[in-house]
């Protein structure tokens, strides 16, 4: 199983990852009560992907999946209404790896894949609202390695204020979380605006952790002050890894691989 498991209209949805082979699985529900299967679409190269997000008014649910698609399928029947592809990094043979979240009252559906990119999409189409890269604009996948500061964001769910139009996910850098086996990647939290420009996602801010040997004073002169997680070997993989940004009482709760618990709140 690939994903935390949602629930939704006596059913329970889950991804099974392996299915006829590596990197094959497929998308299915079952019944709440007796666990009796409701329906499965697959096999299906989808391996690896991040939780889904469900939109009760519209009875569909969202499946961010390894194959780089996002697929929106109906609740009750297991129809494919529409499929997105959202990006697919040929470094770490995986793609849209974050977790998605819903906007219902705008009708949007947001996610991210390994590439960078962060999207905004029509629920009910899957048409494609806005999009935005981080760190490397001009990257699309398939293209060589960037040569520094490209950011993807991983396993790590979108934490969404749809009051204020913003949006928190946390990620690592590209060169250094994919440049060969045990290399290691920065870890940041990021918070975008999604709503006041028409065309693309506004980056608000971001933080840099500081890593461990540098609480408390006095820090090591001779470490590094980011915090570095440890990347691809090949199946614990920096960008996958991250904690999830929490919401609560106007403050953003995040957990660092540095072993610090950090509140972001005002003036933030």
């Amino acid at each position: 199983m690939t994903n935390i498991p949602p629930v939704a209209g006596g059913k329970v949805f889950f991804n099974a990852d392996t299915v006829t082979d590596y990197h094959y699985g497929q998308m299915a529900a079952c019944n709440i009560d007796s666990g009796a299967e409701a329906w499965h679409v697959g096999p299906t190269p989808l391996a690896q992907g991040g939780n889904p997000a469900i939109s009760i008014p519209r009875n569909t649910i969202f499946w961010p999946e390894g194959d780089g698609n996002v697929w929106a399928t109906d609740i009750t029947t297991g129809h494919v209404k529409w499929v997105f592809h959202g990006g697919y990094c040929v470094m770490g043979a995986t793609a849209v790896a974050s977790s998605m979240a819903v906007d219902e009252e705008r009708g949007w559906v947001l996610g991210a894949a390994d590439t960078g990119r962060l999207f905004v999409l029509d629920m009910d189409t899957g048409a494609l609202v806005k999009e935005a890269y981080l760190g490397v604009p001009s990257w699309q996948p398939g293209n060589e390695q960037p040569v520094s500061g490209f950011y993807f964001p991983g396993y790590s769910a979108i934490a969404l204020v749809p009051a204020q139009g913003i949006f928190y996910i946390s990620g690592t850098d590209y060169d250094r979380a994919w440049k060969g086996q045990f290399s290691r990647g920065r870890e940041k939290l990021f918070c975008y605006n999604y709503v006041s420009n028409s065309t693309t996602l506004t980056q608000l801010w971001e933080y840099q952790f500081l890593g461990p040997e540098w609480y408390p004073p006095p820090y090591n002169a001779n470490k590094s002050p980011e915090y570095i997680v440890k990347g691809h070997d090949p199946y614990q993989v920096a960008g996958y890894s991250l904690s999830s940004p929490a919401l609560v009482d106007g403050h953003v709760y995040y957990g660092s691989w540095n072993g610090h618990v950090y509140c972001f709140g005002d003036p933030y």
